[in-house]
């Protein structure tokens, strides 16, 4: 059996006229980072999924869209743990058929390591309905930690 350490992830090569790089799969990480800063964005993509639009089409529209979510994808897929605003920067301003190349590899590569794409969607649903409660709990916490309720209030 072999070690974590000796795993290498499957990388694609996109193409620029300004030069090559590489993009992986997305982490679970990278998806819930990209959920948490484009939510709004990527509720309407999901539903775009889930009535059945096609795939290609939903790529497309990413791009065209949500520029910020095609990018952060771009970013986090070339670069990883190591993206910052500057990679988002750089990512942003690629070409357009660099990008829907970037996009298309990033999107196979992520599907495939999850098992299909029908399989990558229930991940992020479940992903997306965990952080959804987490937040909606946090967010009924009082400042000192206490729970808080609409019917907490003094009686007298």
């Amino acid at each position: 059996m072999g070690s974590l350490k000796d795993v290498v992830v499957k990388r694609e090569t996109v193409k620029t006229a300004g030069g090559d790089f590489t993009v992986g799969p997305l982490t679970a990480s990278d998806i819930l980072a990209i959920y948490v800063a484009h939510r709004g964005g990527l509720q309407s993509i999901f539903d775009a999924y889930k009535s059945g639009k096609d795939p290609a089409g939903i790529i497309i529209d990413i791009i065209a869209t949500f520029p910020d979510i095609a990018a952060e994808v771009i970013a986090r897929a070339a670069d990883g743990d190591e993206c910052d605003e500057a990679t988002i920067t750089t990512a942003r301003t690629l070409d357009f058929g660099a990008q829907l190349d970037a996009i298309e590899k990033v999107g196979a590569l992520t599907v495939s390591s999850v098992g299909g794409l029908g399989n990558l969607a229930a991940l992020v649903e479940r992903l997306a309905g965990s952080l959804n409660a987490t937040m909606a709990q946090q967010e009924s916490l009082s400042p000192d930690g206490s729970k808080t309720s609409a019917s907490s209030a003094p009686s007298s």
